[in-house]
């Protein structure tokens, strides 16, 4: 070939080299290498039962809540590259056969809560979207897509009581009113109250997210987060923790300035006669009944730390994770830090077996229950490709009745065994 043609060729050699290796990673790995593989790699300290691809042209897929381990079947949750389509698929826990597969595309990715089953019904919610699917068949039995009017932005955070789901929504605009949808489960009719307290000009009110419960005489009591946020005054942006009597139309207590105004990750949780609360960098624990301060913990140094993870709650204990990568346990009784312990990541979720606490992204943690010790770190044996290695994705979920562990790495859904600390 003429010297001349060799000269013209090489920068577009050059170009496509360098457009080659700009490709987002999940457009490069059409055809995965296979995941782990217990017979290859004789130095892994788990068993590899089965592993699925996510999806069937194996593109790369994001979590999108922790997997959901419940009867025959695990359920795992991702978002499909980019897009804003959702995936949800049900594996048999014990062959990893495909069961079933749901896929909708959502308008408020961001808003979207974590799914739970009720009755053989899991309940999705995304904003104004809430879909009720069957277990069994993966169909959809009920579907809620639309807001109150356009004048409302829904929040996704979304609360069960009694046969009842209950589910807020907000004005767009600079006033204080805020709807409380909740909906029967059996019937399906819905019913709508309107809370309207404003404490000062310009007060922007939000009630995010809820919990309920009733009391003796069957009025419905709403537990929430009441962050208001003042334009005119930044100063007076405040968060505070409201019990409102739905059936009566009045305030039960309002406990004020409990936390800044900031990202709420979890609805309160009563237990007994004490409400607990997990601000941004704060633990509350309040009484029920009159929303008197039993005790509150500063967990993590300001500076942009935050509480990120789902907590879990025992019978006597809190376990949360921060952005500083300290895993941190709370007596509940006294609100005393009884450790915190750093691990090797953050993760949005947590999960506790036995007397282990499990963390995974990009690493896989066991950490000590007990002390918070770091028993075991476990990294991905392989790649994928030249630029995309292998990590494990957000989550883990343990079945306690087959005493195995449920993970994926973007590319593949596994059942691994648990690994022997």
């Amino acid at each position: 070939m003429n010297r001349s043609i060799w000269k013209a060729l090489v920068p577009l050699a050059m170009i496509l080299l360098i457009l080659h290796s700009c490709c987002p990673p999940w457009q490069d790995c059409k055809e995965p290498m296979p995941g782990p593989d217990s017979t290859r790699f004789k130095d892994l300290p788990y068993e590899v039962v089965w592993q699925t691809p996510l999806f069937r042209d194996t593109n790369y897929s994001i979590t999108i809540f922790n997997h959901i381990v419940y009867k025959d079947k695990v359920i795992f949750g991702r978002r499909k590259g980019r897009s804003q389509s959702i995936q949800i698929v049900a594996y048999d826990k014990k062959s990893g056969d495909r069961r079933w597969a749901w896929e909708e595309e959502v308008r408020n990715l961001n808003f979207t809560d974590d799914p739970f089953v009720l009755n053989d019904t899991l309940v999705v919610v995304s904003g104004s979207q809430i879909y009720l699917i069957d277990m069994n068949t993966g169909n959809t039995i009920y579907e809620i897509n639309k807001t109150i009017n356009d004048d409302y932005v829904p929040l996704a955070p979304i609360s069960y009581y009694k046969g009842r789901i209950y589910h807020c929504s907000e004005r767009k605009f600079n006033d204080s009113l805020t709807y409380i949808r909740s909906v029967d489960l059996k019937s399906f009719k819905w019913r709508t109250e309107v809370i309207d307290h404003m404490d000062f000009p310009g007060d922007l009110l939000s009630v995010y997210p809820p919990s309920v419960w009733l009391m003796d005489n069957q009025d419905t009591i709403l537990v929430s987060v009441k962050r208001i946020i003042n334009y005119q005054n930044p100063n007076r942006d405040r968060c505070n923790l409201i019990s409102y009597n739905i059936t009566a139309d009045t305030v039960l207590w309002e406990r004020r300035n409990v936390d800044r105004v900031g990202s709420i990750i979890e609805s309160p949780r009563i237990e007994g006669e004490r409400i607990y609360f997990i601000g941004t960098r704060d633990v509350s624990c309040f009484n029920k009944y009159t929303g008197e301060l039993i005790w509150k913990t500063h967990v993590v140094e300001d500076g942009g730390d935050l509480l990120i993870s789902a907590p879990i709650y025992t019978k006597d204990t809190i376990f949360l994770l921060a952005s500083t990568r300290n895993l941190t346990a709370l007596d509940k009784a006294s609100g005393r830090i009884l450790f915190s312990k750093r691990s090797t990541g953050n993760a949005s979720y947590i999960t506790l077996h036995k007397d282990r606490i499990y963390r995974a992204n990009v690493k896989l943690d066991i950490m000590d229950a007990k002390d918070g010790d770091l028993l075991m770190t476990i990294r991905k044996t392989h790649n994928y490709s030249r630029r995309t290695p292998g990590e494990w994705s957000n989550g883990v979920a343990i079945d306690p009745e087959t005493e195995l562990m449920y993970v994926e790495d973007g590319f593949f859904a596994m059942c691994l065994t648990i690994p022997k600390t």
